[in-house]
């Protein structure tokens, strides 16, 4: 009896070990779902991979593909400005040199200087010169006046350094004045530079009549300090007059401007001009300076 009672227990004990082992057994893995790739048509632009490197920034050539190139757009710019001057319409002339030409400046400067160059017709190689130099300058003022520079023909040269050195002017006098000085001899007048010096003295007349008086005597210098007794005479009348009469060689260049400056003297203030003349020793100049003062006299009658 105990004994089939013991081989009972141990049935029953196996059954529950079974039941708990297979009770702690881990769950299978969940089945894995292939899930395939998209097609490329079916990723939205915004995500889809660049086919240029991530480092490549792409140019408006990559972007236009269709676009000229920089040189081919130079090139036909060239060539419309080129026919624009051959052709005989006035319009068409016009408008290269106000519209077209400054827009080769800005691509390439020293491609439309050489462009200017090439023209043969007197009057329009002269306008596209000045604007080619007067653009130039604007943009880079030491390249438009090495340009200048270099030309062959004198007269030329000369003429398109003053327009360089007068666009320069426009922001800085004083530097206008140094440069165009380096290009003119002292002993020969030249009617730019004392154009600039005018301007100079405008804005700053002190340094202007400091920079000249400091230049040797010669005829260029007398011609510079007529253009700044000129300017003094606005506000100073009295001390333009004593400037040119002490600063610059008796002669024609002295009266002249000595009457340029009594001229304007006597137009602001007749009486103060006329009893400084009464004053002035007797000769050649005291006496253009009565009959300066006799014809503006009777003028204002």
């Amino acid at each position: 009896m105990k004994v089939k009672t013991s081989l009972v227990l141990l049935v029953v004990a196996i059954a529950v070990c079974a039941t708990a082992i297979l009770w702690r057994k881990p769950a299978s893995a969940p089945m894995t779902v292939a899930v395939s790739e998209p097609a490329a048509n079916d990723v939205p632009a915004s995500t889809q991979s660049p086919k240029q490197p991530i480092d490549h920034q792409p140019g408006p050539d990559s972007l236009l593909p269709s676009s000229p190139k920089a040189e081919e757009i130079l090139a036909q710019l060239t060539l419309e400005i080129q026919q624009a001057f051959a052709s005989t319409n006035l319009g068409a002339r016009d408008y290269a040199l106000t519209n077209l030409l400054p827009a080769l400046v800005l691509k390439d400067a020293p491609a439309a200087g050489r462009l200017a160059e090439a023209v043969t017709d007197t009057d329009l190689r002269e306008a596209a010169m000045r604007r080619v130099a007067q653009l130039w300058t604007a943009q880079d003022s030491s390249g438009a006046l090495a340009w200048a520079a270099a030309l062959t023909d004198p007269f030329e040269r000369d003429a398109t350094l003053s327009d360089v050195c007068l666009q320069m002017a426009q922001t800085d006098p004083a530097e206008a004045v140094r440069m165009r000085e380096q290009y003119v001899p002292d002993n020969v007048p030249n009617l730019a530079l004392e154009g600039l010096v005018q301007q100079w003295a405008e804005v700053n007349l002190s340094a202007a009549l400091a920079w000249t008086l400091a230049r040797p005597q010669s005829g260029q210098r007398d011609g510079l300090i007529a253009h700044l007794a000129f300017v003094e005479s606005q506000t100073a009348p009295a001390e333009a007059v004593d400037l040119v009469v002490d600063q610059i060689s008796p002669g024609p260049a002295q009266n002249e401007a000595a009457m340029s400056v009594l001229h304007q003297w006597a137009l602001r203030d007749l009486a103060a001009a006329s009893a400084w003349v009464e004053q002035y020793p007797e000769g050649p100049l005291r006496e253009r300076a009565v009959l300066e003062l006799a014809g503006i006299s009777k003028s204002l009658r």
